[in-house]
């Protein structure tokens, strides 16, 4: 017999050197992609609380704002009752001293 044999199809010998190279490929592109995507989720998380932030600022903003627009409007009403109060004052005034209640006046106004 001779010690030639015939070639397999798929070759199933195993060289430890590219088994080992491969294995450590194979580590290397995961530890790679596992820091790039640890990366990117860090980046996300990030953004995510400047968006909160900035969200946050936005509402307390328009609550500022609400507070602001009841308190001037409750300064417009005080103003407005003052405006009456004197207009009221005022026109008690000129019916006081109308030519009808003061009568040195009344007899020339005839």
């Amino acid at each position: 017999m001779s010690d030639i044999t015939k070639p397999r199809w798929i070759d199933t010998t195993i060289n430890l050197q590219t088994l080992l190279v491969g294995i450590i490929g194979v580590c290397t592109a995961t530890a790679i992609a596992y820091f790039s995507l640890v990366g990117r989720v860090s980046t996300l998380e990030d953004h995510d609380r400047q968006q909160e932030q900035h969200f946050a600022r936005i509402e307390n903003d328009m609550q500022q704002q609400r507070a602001d627009v009841k308190e001037q409007l409750r300064s417009i009403s005080s103003d407005v009752k003052d405006t009456n109060t004197k207009i009221d004052q005022l026109r008690d005034q000129l019916l006081q001293n109308s030519v009808d209640n003061r009568p040195s006046i009344k007899r020339w106004a005839r």
